[in-house]
């Protein structure tokens, strides 16, 4: 490609002219008029375009008619190409990778494909949902299946901090459970990965069921519309098995009922905080 079709395009108004051409012939009047330049502006840009071939002159009667020439401009569309073909093959890369994160979550954490899936919406700010999710104070006083209590031991709701907690049954059965933070983005997403704990915050296996998956992520998106927070969760196993696979497969309706009685608490308690 001849490096002067470049340097003639690299000056705006050149460019602008070219853009002009490529819808037909036109005279410096025209031209003119269209660009609101100066004449000897415009044939002063016309001239350089012209040494350059990227134009030619016509002359019908007393005017002077300048058409785009294709050749200089089909050899730059070829050399362009060679890019195209570099950054498609790139792009089919990242695409390759992209389908990839899709059974994936935060830090590198792989995913089964077994979600329960909830959306609520709560007559509330978003502000106000978020900071109930992530504050000591307030997440003590909803979360977890209706009648149980919970007693929070630490909770740091940031990137790499932990939450540890012993609930209570109303026949006083007790069980300690973590978060590990895996995303804190106030207040639009909260991610965690969920597990049964002992006191200590060791990984346990499930009171209720040796092949309960040890690691649930939790995935939180908080979006607001004239003032009310709609929240998206999902929840699925991690790196498990795939007696722990089946063991949440058919589990899922108690899950699903147990999240919706505490979403029901957590409405609530955003009730008594306005």
């Amino acid at each position: 490609m001849d490096p002067d079709t470049l340097g003639a395009l690299a000056e705006p108004t050149r460019l602008r002219i070219v853009e002009l051409l490529r819808n037909g012939p036109l005279t410096v009047g025209d031209i003119v008029e269209k660009l609101q330049i100066r004449q000897p502006q415009a044939s002063k840009h016309l001239k350089v375009l012209n040494e350059a071939q990227l134009v030619e002159v016509h002359p019908v009667a007393n005017r002077r008619y300048y058409k785009l020439r294709s050749q200089p401009l089909q050899e730059l569309d070829s050399w362009l190409n060679t890019f195209r073909s570099l950054w498609e093959n790139r792009f089919d890369q990242l695409e390759e990778y992209l389908l990839q994160l899709q059974n994936q979550r935060p830090g590198g954490i792989e995913m089964e494909n077994h979600e329960v899936m909830l959306t609520r919406e709560f007559n509330a700010p978003r502000e106000l949902v978020f900071k109930v999710w992530t504050e000591a104070e307030h997440f003590g006083k909803w979360w977890g299946p209706k009648g149980f209590s919970l007693e929070i031991s630490e909770m740091d709701a940031r990137p790499g901090g932990k939450f540890l907690g012993c609930q209570k049954s109303p026949d006083g059965m007790i069980m300690w459970g973590k978060f590990v933070y895996q995303e804190v983005n106030a207040p639009e997403k909260l991610v965690f990965v969920q597990s049964f704990s002992d006191e200590q915050g060791n990984t346990v296996r499930a009171p209720f069921n040796p092949n309960w998956p040890l690691e649930i992520i939790n995935i939180l998106t908080f979006t607001e519309e004239n003032g009310k927070t709609t929240v998206t969760f999902s929840g699925g196993p991690v790196n498990a098995s795939e007696e722990e696979v089946a063991a949440f497969e058919a589990m899922k309706p108690m899950v699903k009922q147990g999240f919706g009685g505490t979403f029901e608490q957590l409405d609530q308690y955003l009730a008594s905080q306005q």
